[in-house]
């Protein structure tokens, strides 16, 4: 039984992102579906969208360690200046 929209297996890592889905009674293992989106996002990166985003992430990774930030301990308004640079270029 899909439930919110969750039931197809292409979108199921997906849905961990909302925690309304995490609950899902139709089986889902959480971690194969994070698995499985992982492996598609991988494979994805010709799509100029999932392209941009990776890039854009990766110049926030490394434009803030060359100002000695780290992920796990910026701001999101420290997130967002880098990623509105990482437009920029």
């Amino acid at each position: 039984m899909a439930v919110h929209g969750c039931g197809s297996r292409s979108i199921q890592g997906s849905c961990l992102i909302d925690p309304r889905y995490l609950q899902h009674p139709g089986g889902i293992d959480p971690d194969e579906a994070l698995e499985r989106t992982n492996r598609k996002l991988s494979g994805s990166v010709r799509n100029p969208a999932i392209a941009g985003f990776i890039q854009r992430f990766q110049f926030l990774e490394r434009e803030g360690a060359k100002d000695g930030k780290k992920m796990g301990e910026m701001t999101l308004e420290e997130m967002d200046v880098y990623w509105e640079r990482a437009k920029e270029v």
